[in-house]
């Protein structure tokens, strides 16, 4: 695990950058959300449509409950992620939602090896011990990361 800097939180060297929801007003992540033209802070303002009362009674009515469940469950809970190619020296920024320290760094993990297991690059919140985090995010040889102590 490499520890970089503030000062150079935006060098090249990942291919993806998770950073947390919860630290939106961190001047690194503000100047981040400008480069990505403000996606990140409008996502976090946008109200997701409910499901028509007439789409819920026909999900329930050919037992698509989960479906409908799982709707409902992801509204605020889903991280989004930014294409960043064109405006910072990384291909995606993925925003993870606020969580405890411990799930926010296992959905962290998550999220990357489902994305393949790219070079990555972690901006904690000061809510995540380093402790904490190596405790969840154990290293390993193969693994290229680096994180940047928001």
């Amino acid at each position: 695990m490499l520890t970089i800097n503030r000062a150079h939180a935006f060098s090249p060297g990942s291919d993806l950058w998770i950073v947390p929801a919860t630290a939106s007003q961190n001047p690194i992540i503000r100047r981040m959300d400008w480069y990505l033209n403000f996606q990140l802070s409008r996502a976090r303002h946008r109200i997701v449509k409910e499901l028509p009362h007439e789409i819920k009674r026909i999900m329930t009515e050919n037992q698509m409950n989960e479906l409908l469940s799982e709707h409902e469950k992801n509204r605020d809970t889903s991280p989004l992620a930014v294409i960043a190619s064109d405006r910072l020296p990384t291909n995606i920024v993925v925003e993870l939602p606020g969580a405890k320290p411990p799930d926010w760094v296992q959905n962290a993990r998550s999220v990357w090896e489902n994305l393949g297991k790219p070079r990555i690059r972690l901006f904690l919140s000061s809510e995540i011990d380093p402790a904490i985090f190596l405790k969840y995010w154990p290293p390993s040889t193969s693994d290229e990361f680096s994180v940047v102590n928001l």
